[in-house]
């Protein structure tokens, strides 16, 4: 048989019905050696525009054959395998595990690459787990610098994630031997450049609007220097300049995914021209993880304040669950605290039967209860504070905190309240201006209705597997 006669012969099979069916039940070894041998073909053509020598040539590049054989794998099993690499807090990790378990409910196969902290959550979804270097749980333990409102971000750059940046290319190289898409966090730097060695289909993500924000030539340079390593490892491995890490660098040319809702952030002209946004990508947490006793305040009142620092701005509240529950009693308002450690539980004689604290409660449930929310202005809690229609204060601590609190305010559902500034007469005052605003209440809700209705999940799903079908469509082209 020859090479037309073999791409005739599978592109028939795979175009009717019954073929699709049956390349998702399992193909004979001689159809599925067939299919992958006129895969080859194609990607020989396509390199070889004037013709070329028979696909069986040993010169074919074995990039070439590598992507043919992705491309038949694809088409032959039961759903694509997937990797998701992220790095950071809950609040970065929360929406890839979200996007998986949509990717897994629709028979994809997916394993999330990030902190070996993450294990044991990424597993409690019935996800695959591969760790990445380095471990965050051991970097966070004095991390005063990361929460630093001018240098945060260049610490957990330069300091957290780039010093391990041969381990982490290395943990995620291993891992992604076999994928058919790559789906990679900002701030995974190594993710781009395995995709580009394996020749894997990318999609890069956003999870906050500020990360996209234009700016000036000086801070460009001045944030290139922070990512030098990146450039250094390109060069050892022989890969040529993809642009600032930070900037351009870290799109994904054919698609990037803006984690978030438009009702948030509505797109700018200097977004990439592949970026899409989804809609908030929110990971349900069951409410059977809420404590008893929680349960029991909740419906033993009117609905309280809830104040919360998210998974980060716990390693170093300052002051701020003690002038929390001074607040709320000056107030003679109920409130919950969520502190995320017990170090952050306040003095027991600021706790009384109005005013509680609890280490952990799953946001959704209690959000849902909430009058209103203090919080720290991480994107996953305000994701979870706007889906729930809550009025909120937000007091930044670093990296992208202030610009969310902003777009929040913004809004007309929140208010902006520095660090420096939160003492209980400041807090107090802001909350009873938040509580009072009848028409910030009701924007807030409206808001939270409107980002209800959106289903990012679904939505980011949907471009991926439109993402994976279109690279199916065109392994022949990968680059040689």
């Amino acid at each position: 048989m020859n090479v037309s006669t073999l791409i005739s012969d599978v592109r028939k099979m795979f175009s009717t019905s019954s073929g699709q069916a049956s390349c998702r039940t399992g193909m004979s070894a001689r159809a599925r050696s067939a299919a992958i041998a006129a895969s080859i073909a194609e990607v020989w053509r396509s390199a070889s525009p004037g013709g070329g020598p028979d696909p069986a040539c040993p010169s074919l590049p074995r990039l070439a054959c590598d992507a043919a054989v992705r491309h038949v794998a694809a088409m032959t099993q039961p759903g694509a395998r997937i990797l998701i690499a992220t790095f950071g807090s809950r609040g970065d990790v929360d929406p890839m595990i979200a996007v998986g378990r949509g990717l897994r409910r629709r028979g994809h196969r997916v394993t999330i690459a990030t902190s070996a902290m993450y294990a044991q959550l990424v597993e409690s979804y019935e996800l695959s787990f591969a760790a990445v270097r380095p471990n965050l749980a051991e970097m966070l333990i004095n991390s005063r610098e990361l929460l630093d409102p001018e240098f945060g971000t260049e610490y957990l750059i330069r300091e957290m994630a780039l010093p391990f940046l041969d381990e982490s290319h290395a943990d995620l190289l291993a891992a992604a031997r076999g994928a058919d898409l790559l789906l990679t966090h900002m701030l995974t730097f190594a993710g781009p450049i395995v995709g580009e060695q394996l020749g894997l289909p990318w999609v890069s993500t956003i999870l906050a609007p500020m990360w996209l924000a234009p700016v000036d030539a000086q801070t460009r340079e001045t944030r290139r220097a922070w990512v030098r390593p990146v450039d250094r490892l390109r060069n050892r491995l022989g890969l040529a300049d993809a642009g600032h890490p930070l900037f351009e660098g870290q799109h994904a040319p054919e698609l990037a995914l803006a984690l978030f809702s438009e009702a948030f952030a509505a797109p700018e002209p200097t977004w990439p021209a592949g970026l899409r946004a989804t809609g908030f990508c929110l990971l349900d947490q069951p409410s059977s993880e809420m404590p008893p006793e929680l349960a029991r305040f909740l419906d033993s009142g009117p609905p309280p304040i809830v104040f919360t620092l998210g998974s980060l701005a716990i390693w170093d509240p300052g002051r701020f669950y003690a002038e929390a529950a001074r607040a709320a009693t000056a107030l003679g308002r109920r409130a919950v605290l969520l502190t995320g450690r017990r170090e952050n539980l306040p003095p027991r004689e600021l706790l009384s039967e109005s005013v509680v604290a609890f280490e952990y409660a799953p946001y959704g449930p209690v959000f849902a209860r909430a009058a209103a929310v203090v919080h720290q202005g991480g994107i996953g809690t305000m994701s979870n504070v706007l889906r729930a229609g809550k009025p909120m204060v937000i007091v930044p601590f670093a990296h992208d905190q202030a610009d969310n609190a902003a777009r929040a305010a913004a809004l007309g559902v929140g208010r902006v309240l520095p660090r420096d500034e939160f003492e209980v007469g400041r807090v107090a005052a802001e909350l009873q201006r938040v509580l009072g605003d009848a028409e910030a209440c009701a924007r807030a809700a409206a808001l939270g209705r409107r980002i209800t209705a959106e289903d990012g999940v679904a939505t980011a799903c949907d471009l991926l597997e439109a993402r994976l079908l279109g690279s199916m469509r065109v392994a022949s082209r990968v680059p040689t």
